[in-house]
């Protein structure tokens, strides 16, 4: 969770043209940059993975409701929530 929320800080979303741009807080632009390799080792990729597929995930309905979240939206995992 602690990853999400560092690159949710790094990164905006352009769903127009489908990449992503430095926030407002970004520190480092080049993570926004899809040619450049993200500073993550393999223990916060794995960390992600097994986040990220978690059967709950994988659920049609939830999908959508992230899909369709609103930018004050919420995700929340144990005590941890990401804005």
């Amino acid at each position: 969770m602690k990853l999400m929320e560092y690159f949710g800080i790094q990164v905006d979303p352009d769903w127009g043209r489908r990449k992503l741009r430095p926030s407002r807080e970004c520190s480092d632009e080049s993570i926004s940059d899809h040619f450049s390799k993200l500073p993550f080792d393999a223990r916060d990729q794995m960390a992600l993975w097994h986040l990220l597929n978690r059967p709950w995930l994988g659920r049609l309905w939830i999908r959508q409701e992230i899909y369709l979240a609103n930018p004050q939206a919420i995700m929340l995992c144990g005590v941890r929530e990401i804005l």
